[in-house]
């Protein structure tokens, strides 16, 4: 128990002699601080509660100043301040509460990925004192032909070692790991898949010792029944073609040396396991060999790959680090344009068509080859329609 004035100990006491409730304690001060006439002073009351105080339990101090000394009158009064109440003081303990972490759905991962996240949790300390942590139990429901769990931060901070053979039930040991009162801190779990997992993964966090920064005392953790997201174990991603109906042109009438026409849309659409790397796509083109030139393969306004041209009816674009990039769970538009010949080459009033002929790719996580088809003019949906373009007549070249 202490008594402060302007920040200087003016008394000091064991908590036991201060007085019980309700009991008024009289004390006189070790030294005698000077107020200044005019002068604001501040005096603080202050003392240690017990590790063994209960939760709940109040404390109330009241201030009554009952002798001074006027220096310039060199005399002893009583300057009959009336009793102040200060604020009354509710002791708690700090509490950790541990909820799945919403934002993150269920997500699809390829088998064979190594710090694949399998689960993300928001562990919150309420606003006694920051919690200090020292372990968490991490709860796996599938360990076959898995490795190498990993705790994270969302800033992507490790907590503690790696797991290299993880069993159903983890403790990994922490240190430095403090949640600061009031706040909320995610961490996510991670482990290695290799290339013959399957089923599913649900992690969940089942226990957590923590201890309250500023009294030491044990933090029991709330929560520790949620479980996590469900992690879906695949194979491979996969590329869905689909002829893109509403950007590839209707037919139309083409004349000689027109430039950069679009020929053809196609939407490809990766799943939720993985990016896809596309690494080659080849089309097909019917009576348009003599026609079209310069062909260009066009993502997102980009062009992808090299200008080409058609040999004995097809061209293909290749690039073994990958053309363009589908992101997983998304569909984007691939457009091919092309140039006509000049009005000595183009075959007058021929009807040409342009089609997807073969695509390839590969995840970019798992590393496996993708093909949407494996021969020359393959499907590109289960109704085994070709993703043909629209048929394009080529004018008269008089005054070409």
């Amino acid at each position: 128990f202490k008594i402060k004035v302007n920040d200087s100990t003016v008394y000091t006491v064991a908590g036991g002699s201060t007085g019980a409730t309700g009991v008024s304690t009289a004390v006189t001060l070790a030294t005698y601080p000077i107020l200044a006439a005019g002068v604001q002073a501040a005096i603080t009351v202050e003392g240690d509660i017990n590790s063994t105080t209960a939760a709940g339990a109040t404390y109330l101090a009241n201030l009554d100043i009952t002798q001074v000394k006027r220096l310039s009158t060199n005399d002893l009064v009583d300057p009959s301040i009336t009793a102040t109440a200060a604020n009354t003081l509710t002791v708690s303990t700090a509490a950790l509460a541990v909820s799945k972490n919403s934002s993150l759905a269920n997500m699809t991962i390829v088998a064979g990925l190594s710090d694949a996240k399998v689960g993300s949790f928001n562990l919150n300390a309420s606003s006694t004192e920051n919690v200090a942590v020292s372990s968490i139990t991490v709860g796996l429901t599938n360990t076959t032909n898995i490795s190498n769990l990993m705790l994270k931060t969302s800033d992507g901070v490790q907590l503690g070692s790696v797991t290299t053979s993880p069993s159903t039930s983890n403790v990994v040991s922490i240190t430095g790991f403090t949640i600061v009162k009031g706040t909320t801190k995610t961490v996510d779990v991670y482990v290695t898949t290799n290339g013959s997992t399957t089923g599913t993964e649900v992690a969940s966090i089942t226990a957590v010792s923590a201890t309250g920064s500023s009294s030491s005392t044990t933090v029991t953790a709330t929560g520790l029944t949620a479980t996590g997201q469900t992690a879906t174990l695949s194979s491979g991603g996969t590329l869905t073609l689909a002829l893109d109906t509403t950007n590839t042109p209707v037919a139309q009438t083409l004349h000689s040396s027109q430039v950069d026409t679009t020929l053809l849309a196609v939407r490809l659409a990766a799943s939720n396991a993985e990016n896809i790397k596309v690494t080659t796509v080849q089309v097909s083109t019917t009576n348009g060999v003599t026609s079209l030139q310069n062909l260009k393969l066009i993502v997102d306004g980009v062009q992808k790959g090299v200008t080409t041209g058609l040999s004995n009816g097809v061209a293909s674009f290749t690039d073994d680090n990958g053309l363009f990039t589908v992101p997983q769970d998304t569909t984007v538009t691939m457009y091919v344009k092309g140039s006509t010949t000049s009005s000595g080459s183009i075959a007058s009033q021929a009807v040409a068509a342009l089609a997807l002929d073969y695509v390839e790719a590969i995840g970019s996580s798992g590393g496996t080859k993708i093909k949407p088809g494996t021969t020359l003019n393959t499907t590109y949906t289960a109704t085994d329609t070709d993703a043909n373009g629209a048929a394009i007549t080529v004018g008269s070249t008089t005054g070409f």
